[in-house]
């Protein structure tokens, strides 16, 4: 993973299939390689393009699809998807007033599987169009198999897809990371009437993910930006730690005041987990506990997955000495590590908070020494050892069989690993 190059969604104001490839665009990859996509796809009467656009005071590229409908051009429908049966007015006919076409979401999938395209693009758009078939379904209570589109929709999102799927294989994107999903409030006028926001496909395709109440009227995050975040990212959350090489800003249609409706993309490269990485540091004042029950929570808390535990003296208030209790863990035990607290502690609280760190690449090697053999931690960085640290319970294992002092036994597994004495 270290060293690929990532891209990082940064969603503040949402997500829509125009935004993601506005950013992608801005963030260098050329249009040109979306129109190749587009084309080979077989789909006629399209026509893609980009603009420089201002939101709220910020510079950012909108990307706009346009669909020969008879005799017109006419900017694409956005997302249409639907199970065929739904009558509402003003939706049952084509921009020229001829009675709207449906196209099947199998049939989708099946020309993307035919398509002129490389094979990790079918790959990611067919993966979006099945999550997105599927929440749709699941949305209206129907079989996937019923699923459809209209036509002018359904070029719009395939459009959305694919391009976003070519402008990732453009950039080189091995992998791509999200932050959590906004959630606002309202509603909005679509194909089957006045419907909540997020929409129900929107909704159903955030289960399971990270999503932030923001409280304010509007729809943010499309069917189709969600099944873009939901099948194409491998994590949400906070940027991953990475070396910055370029930044798209994708645009939203709409223009308002106060919040630029942006998409911002991040491209770079992963920073090897040897050059740092994010931990959280969850601690608690204590003035009512034994030293005995302390130790319990010490090892409790190794157990929970904290990578470090620690204790300090303290002075609290009404001049009680106490104990500070710290504990250092990853973000994915950090659950586990506050309910050790609250379980095992006297304590109405914890107080947490991440925390960048640097840290050595951390190798382990056995090596032979006259005593027998020793597990030795070599750390490096940018490929050079910087430290090499003897495993102590196997020197101390050793000590005691062989009846020599512990250091001599670490001496020798220091001297055996300069050696090159691997077993």
């Amino acid at each position: 993973m270290s060293g690929s190059r990532i891209a990082y969604l940064d969603c503040f104001s949402g997500i829509s299939g125009d935004m993601l490839l506005g950013a992608l665009i801005g963030a260098g990859a050329p249009i040109a390689a979306v129109d190749r996509a587009v084309r080979g796809l077989g789909l006629s009467g399209v026509r893609v393009a980009c603009r420089r656009v201002r939101r709220a005071g910020f510079a950012a590229t909108k990307f706009d699809v346009f669909v020969r409908s008879g005799r017109r051009e006419v900017e694409g429908g956005g997302h249409a998807l639907h199970p065929p049966g739904w009558r509402h007015p003003g939706h049952d006919h084509g921009p020229g007033g001829e009675p709207a076409r449906r196209v099947s979401a199998a049939s989708i999938l099946a020309r993307i599987r035919r398509g002129r395209l490389p094979a990790r693009v079918k790959e990611r758009a067919s993966a979006v169009f099945d999550r997105l078939a599927r929440a749709e379904a699941r949305a209206h209570g129907t079989p996937v198999a019923r699923v459809h589109f209209h036509e002018v929709g359904a070029v719009d999102s395939i459009v959305d897809v694919v391009g976003a799927a070519a402008a990732l294989e453009a950039l080189g994107i091995e992998s791509v990371h999200c932050s959590p999903l906004p959630i606002t409030r309202g509603h909005i006028h679509g194909a089957h009437g006045i419907l909540p926001v997020p929409a129900p496909a929107a909704l159903e395709l955030m289960r399971g993910l990270p999503v932030l109440p923001v409280d304010v009227e509007g729809e943010w995050v499309t069917p189709t930006g969600a099944a873009l975040a939901a099948a194409l990212s491998s994590g949400f959350g906070s940027c991953p730690a990475m070396r910055i090489r370029a930044i798209g800003t994708g645009a939203g249609a709409r223009d308002e005041a106060g919040r630029p409706n942006i998409l911002r993309v991040l491209v770079g490269e992963a920073v090897p987990a040897s050059e740092g990485d994010v931990v959280w540091i969850v601690e608690t004042n204590l003035d009512n506990v034994s030293g005995e029950v302390i130790g319990h929570v010490l090892e409790r808390l190794f157990r929970a997955g904290a990578v470090d535990a620690w204790t300090a003296p303290i002075q609290m208030k009404k001049s009680r000495p106490g104990v500070l209790l710290s504990a250092l863990c990853p973000p994915a035990s950090l659950a586990a590590v506050e309910e050790v607290l609250f379980r095992e502690t006297p304590t109405f609280g914890v107080r947490r908070h991440p925390v960048e760190r640097a840290t050595l690449d951390r190798r382990q090697v056995a090596v032979r020494t006259p005593y027998g053999p020793v597990r030795v931690k070599v750390g490096r960085r940018a490929g050079a050892v910087m430290t090499v640290s003897p495993e102590f319970e196997d020197c101390r294992e050793l000590a005691a069989r062989r009846g020599v002092p512990l250091r001599e036994a670490m001496r020798a597994a220091l001297e055996a690993f300069r050696e090159g004495k691997a077993q």
